[in-house]
């Protein structure tokens, strides 16, 4: 089975609830998939997601990416991603979680109790905002192992805000950083971006050791 499911939402609002063992798997690449969870709002969209116990097997993408695609878009968006199992076995896959924060949106995130195993990508867990946006919330209580890249990412620029707190994750095995943060600071003499970040409880085993990483 190939899943992905794309949400577009401008203008208006629109509640995305995943729950009770759904299963999303790639078993093999095509041209036509790439994340199992394409969520774009655009404009004044506004987005809520929910997923939750559910499973995700050799994405070959993200599992999920959440970011406006459209010039000035400026609305709200809310993800929890939460108790998921996500699992890598076949090369060339990614299958982490990417939240972009893009023009004037404003994203708040829940990423708690998910097992991620042998996922990839810029970041298992990658939080990168940008423009005027801000993106707040938690990466709480999740098991990364044997991340062939960094395990969780999180890297504000320009005029953006970031406020993150990164509390009581376990990572095994990451072939690069466990918690890689990153403040650009301003790409112009007009442009200033904030992080406020809260590390702490976590557990890093093996960072930099994995022999996947060239």
């Amino acid at each position: 089975l190939t899943t992905t499911v794309g949400v577009t939402v401008n203008p208006g609002s629109l509640t995305l609830n995943v729950t009770n063992g759904s299963q999303f798997t790639m078993t093999s690449v095509t041209a036509f998939n790439g994340n199992a969870f394409e969520l774009a709002p655009s404009g004044s969209g506004s987005l809520t997601a929910s997923i939750t116990d559910s499973f995700f097997d050799n994405i070959r993408g993200d599992s999920v990416n959440l970011g406006a695609i459209t010039l000035g878009a400026n609305g709200t968006q809310s993800l929890t991603f939460s108790n998921n199992d996500i699992d890598v076995t076949l090369a060339g896959r990614a299958s982490g979680i990417a939240v972009s924060g893009q023009e004037n949106t404003t994203t708040s995130i829940t990423i708690n109790n998910n097992n991620f195993s042998g996922a990839g990508g810029n970041g298992v867990i990658n939080l990168d905002t940008n423009d005027f946006s801000t993106v707040t919330g938690n990466i709480t209580n999740n098991i990364i192992a044997n991340s062939p890249g960094h395990a969780i990412v999180v890297a504000v620029d320009e005029s953006a805000t970031s406020r993150i707190r990164v509390d009581s994750n376990t990572i095994t095995n990451a072939g690069g950083d466990g918690i890689q943060t990153v403040n650009f600071g301003d790409a112009g003499a007009d442009e200033v971006s904030t992080m406020d970040m809260i590390i702490t409880n976590n557990t890093i085993n093996g960072n930099g050791s994995n022999g996947a990483v060239a």
